[in-house]
């Protein structure tokens, strides 16, 4: 029992020294700190650049859907009745438009 004490007493007074050589404690954790902030800094960047592509994206898509379903009420081929359905599904693409608009 007391070998296994004094392993971890040496262990524990080299992990002090250790961190004392390096600065201290608070300094060890505003290292760790920056690098952290650096780093999600970072990845929050990119998938922020990433939501706004696709929002973009979506927006000229929807905006293309739209300019067919115009086209196809223009037509008037209203009697297909997959046509029928997408024009039903025009005010819910253009509520969904509107939201996505950044």
């Amino acid at each position: 029992m007391n070998s296994l004490l004094d392993v971890f007493t040496v262990l524990t007074n080299g992990t002090a020294k250790f961190i004392d050589g390096l600065g201290g404690g608070v300094q060890i954790l505003r290292s760790l700190g920056s690098v952290g902030m650096w780093a999600f800094s970072t990845q929050i960047a990119k998938g922020i650049n990433t939501t706004i592509t696709n929002i973009e994206n979506a927006n000229f898509k929807a905006e293309q859907f739209k300019a067919s379903l115009a086209s196809i009420e223009q037509s008037k081929a209203v009697d297909n009745p997959v046509t029928r359905s997408l024009l039903g599904n025009q005010e819910q693409l253009t509520r969904l438009s509107k939201f996505m608009t950044p």
